[in-house]
């Protein structure tokens, strides 16, 4: 998704490189299964700002990945050219086999319940939400519960990042080592419809290649641990 350099999916990432992440993926028995995409808004121009979105998608396609991860609108001034553009590009993602989704992240979509306004606003069903508990919680000031910010998300979640929270505004840290309660907004999720798609773990506790490999392993167990519990 990125990486010490910055993005590695922009507008301007060729189809070549892309193949090439592809294949580096494979050669280590890996797929793409989520690629995060820098933003392609270009200021006052709307054809422009859709043209740098196919290309997004294209890259992806190349990628051999099934979903483009969008940031979502910084500020509210760009919001109506961002989602018009997203509008725009739903069915051209589609015939490349690329679903677009946004997650919470700042400002107009910082929680589950203002991004499925501006879900609901684009209106296609090649548009929907990956679900970011952490970000929930740090972008709505942790004035928002992402056990209940779920239950608004009914139908839409195509994906997850799972994400923890410490306060006042960290979210580096392995995930079950939080606030967040992911047994609960698992099953919450799940019980809204998510019943396939990427559950991806963004963030882990820093140090070491040897700390930072068995943080993965705990935050893949307790995953694992919660998928498959039983819906009641």
């Amino acid at each position: 998704m990125t990486a010490k350099t910055g993005m590695l999916v922009t507008p301007e990432t060729t189809l070549d490189q892309s193949a090439t992440m592809a294949a580096e993926a494979k050669a280590r028995g890996l797929g793409i299964v989520s690629a995060f995409g820098a933003n392609f808004l270009s200021k006052g121009s709307i054809a422009e700002s859709i043209a740098r979105l196919r290309r997004l998608v294209d890259n992806v396609a190349a990628c051999g990945c099934p979903g483009l991860l969008l940031g979502g609108a910084g500020s509210p001034e760009v919001v109506a050219d961002y989602y018009k553009a997203i509008a725009e590009c739903c069915d051209y993602a589609a015939s490349q086999r690329v679903g677009l989704t946004i997650k919470p992240h700042n400002g107009p979509s910082s929680t589950g319940a203002l991004c499925r306004r501006l879900i609901d606003q684009v209106g296609h069903n090649n548009f929907r939400l990956t679900y970011d508990p952490g970000n929930v919680c740090k972008h709505s000031g942790n004035t928002v519960n992402p056990t209940d910010d779920a239950t608004t998300v009914d139908g839409i979640v195509a994906g997850m990042c799972v994400k923890d929270f410490r306060a006042p505004n960290d979210v580096e840290i392995t995930p079950g080592t939080g606030q967040v309660d992911f047994a609960r907004v698992m099953i919450r999720l799940r019980r809204g419809g998510f019943t396939r798609g990427p559950v991806v773990i963004e963030c882990l506790d820093a140090g070491d290649i040897a700390h930072v490999t068995a943080q993965a392993k705990k935050a893949r167990l307790l995953v694992e641990g919660f998928l498959a519990e039983p819906l009641q």
